[in-house]
């Protein structure tokens, strides 16, 4: 037991680092972090047995805390997992791209992702018209719609079929401000994002009135996907508690 957690202290720190200098969400590192302070922690009282000399009600509660924990954590991750399911029907009116951070060179690495699976889609179904959603982030120079807008036409994409949203700064809003764009009860759209952002996406949309929608995952980097996927089951407790979805 006590090699278990400081090889998890071990592991945590290393993806860490890892995500400071890969993930575009750079303040999710602290958390590995975290964990690995946590872990190293349950390995010093392992090894120097101080758990043993806790009450014994104490000890039961930790242990039932932890179990709860995991049970909710499995729950979400398993959300999570259900949005990699791709749903590519035929003839949308509409594929909603969602903003994602840009650079003053273009699309970040993950963003690009979700804009090749769109023009994927859309060379193939001209008929189908693509709204971009993204407003200017605090790390932004301009907004992640416009940057996202000028990458996909210069893939290719009639400018006719492109309508950028530039309000919106969170999931919420980019459905939220997009929705005046699209008849969202009768409307078929396609939902583009990366992977283990569907789930949450769609169920945000079902709660804002979304009636036929359907997702579409983008690609993610399989060294930042545990990150990503435990970050996004964070979020999808949080939204759970809120009532946000």
């Amino acid at each position: 037991m006590k090699k278990l957690f400081l090889t998890l202290s071990a592991f945590s720190f290393i993806y860490g680092i890892i995500m400071l200098f890969t993930n575009v969400t750079k303040y999710f590192f602290t958390v590995w972090m975290a964990a690995a302070i946590g872990f190293f922690a349950i390995y010093f009282l392992y090894k120097f047995n101080i758990i043993e000399k806790l009450p014994k009600k104490i000890r039961k509660a930790l242990l039932i805390l932890s179990y709860v924990f995991i049970i909710i954590l499995f729950f979400a991750i398993s959300r999570v997992a259900l949005g990699f399911k791709n749903n590519d029907e035929q003839k949308l009116d509409y594929l909603m791209v969602l903003g994602s951070h840009v650079t003053k060179d273009g699309p970040a690495l993950a963003t690009a992702y979700r804009l090749d699976r769109a023009y994927e889609y859309l060379k193939n179904n001209e008929e189908t018209k693509c709204i971009i959603t993204g407003g200017m982030g605090n790390n932004e120079h301009d907004t992640e719609a416009r940057v996202m807008g000028d990458y996909i036409l210069k893939k290719g994409l009639k400018e006719d079929r492109l309508i950028l949203e530039e309000e919106a700064s969170t999931t919420y809003e980019n459905f939220l401000y997009s929705s005046k764009y699209m008849n969202i009860e009768n409307d078929n759209i396609g939902i583009v994002t990366n992977n283990f952002h569907i789930y949450r996406s769609m169920q945000i949309a079902k709660k804002q009135g979304y009636k036929n929608i359907y997702g579409m995952p983008a690609y993610s980097l399989p060294i930042n996907l545990l990150s990503n996927c435990l970050r996004e089951s964070f979020a999808i407790i949080i939204y759970k508690i809120t009532g946000r979805i």
